[in-house]
């Protein structure tokens, strides 16, 4: 069995400022992969936070500003990463977990 190094990161996420929470994150992940980590969780809603205006923040997830950042991000620094948003999907707007990654894990 081969072990994995995973981070669990929990950080006060600025409500309705998914620009701030974007680059926090991005801080955050190579301060984790910096330590050893593979594999960066960050936690629920991460991107824009839980607000009353959910509904404004909600994006694409397959081509959105967000996946695209983390994707990117994930590719920089090899490893996978995991964070939650507001999706905007068939008319429909809810939270929504992601996974990202372009690197092969051993």
């Amino acid at each position: 069995m081969t072990a994995i190094p995973i981070a669990l990161v929990q950080f006060d996420a600025i409500p309705e400022c998914a620009e701030a929470n974007r680059a926090a994150m991005e801080r955050l992940a190579a301060r984790a992969v910096d330590l050893g980590a593979r594999w960066i969780l960050f936690h629920e809603c991460s991107v824009c936070d839980y607000n009353p205006n959910l509904a404004r923040f909600a994006e694409a997830v397959t081509h959105g500003p967000s996946t695209t950042r983390m994707t990117a991000l994930a590719a920089r620094l090899g490893c996978f990463i995991g964070f939650g948003l507001a999706e905007a999907a068939g008319g429909r707007r809810r939270p929504e977990a992601c996974l990202v990654r372009t690197a092969r894990i051993p």
